[in-house]
C-alpha cells in the first residue's frame, strides 16, 4: 500500500492560511449572534430539541448545544460561499 503526500506549494499554503481564518472568523461571527442574541434563543432552542430528539438524546440546552447548532448551520453555507473566491485567489 502505497502513501500519497500532496506537493505543497506557494498557492496550497496561501489557501490554507484563506481556509484557517475563513474559518475563524466564521465561528467568531456565529460567537458575537449567539452571545448578542441576534438569534432568538427560543428558536434555537426548539430547532436543538428537535436534532436530539431525532438522534434519539435527551435534549440539554445550554451555551455549547446552541454554538454548535449555529455552526452546523452557518459553516457549510460559508464554505460555499467562499470555495470559488479563495480557489481564485490561489490560482
Amino acid at each position: 500500500m502505497e502513501d500519497k503526500y500532496n506537493k505543497i506549494t506557494n498557492k496550497s499554503i496561501k489557501g490554507l492560511i484563506l481556509i484557517n481564518k475563513r474559518d475563524e472568523h466564521s465561528i467568531l461571527t456565529i460567537k458575537e449572534l449567539l452571545d448578542n442574541n441576534i438569534i432568538s434563543l427560543e428558536i434555537i432552542d426548539k430547532h436543538v430539541r428537535i436534532e436530539c430528539l431525532n438522534k434519539g438524546i435527551e435534549p440539554i440546552i445550554n451555551y455549547e448545544n446552541r454554538l454548535k447548532y449555529l455552526q452546523s448551520i452557518f459553516l457549510p453555507e460559508c464554505k460555499k460561499g467562499t470555495a470559488k473566491i479563495i480557489s481564485k485567489l490561489c490560482e
